[in-house]
């Protein structure tokens, strides 16, 4: 679209329009800053990462990001184990590749 498009035919239709951004310049947004929309995390391998925070707040019991997202599979082993997978079955699907199990 040209420059000026999104006003030009906003009002044309008399439709209401908004900018796209784009993931990077998000964060950077003066309203999303306003709303702690995104907090910073350590992350063991990737460092410091941006992620989205909690979407709202309640009284009584605030939330907050605790930890880094997880590696892909890094709860593998927990989450299969909970499902009734003994240990040589997920070792049996880790060596035929059909899961990927990472470790920090």
């Amino acid at each position: 679209m040209v420059a000026g498009g999104k006003v030009i035919w906003g009002d044309r239709l008399a439709v209401q329009t908004q900018w796209l951004r784009n993931r990077i310049a998000v964060p950077d947004n003066e309203q999303v800053k306003h709303n702690r929309t995104f907090v910073e995390v350590d992350h063991p391998r990737a460092g410091k990462l941006t992620v989205t925070d909690i979407p709202f707040q309640m009284s009584k019991t605030p939330g907050a990001i605790r930890r880094p997202p997880p590696l892909i599979g890094e709860h593998g082993r927990e989450i299969l184990s909970e499902l009734g997978y003994d240990a040589a079955a997920i070792e049996q699907l880790i060596n035929a590749k059909t899961i990927s199990i990472e470790s920090v």
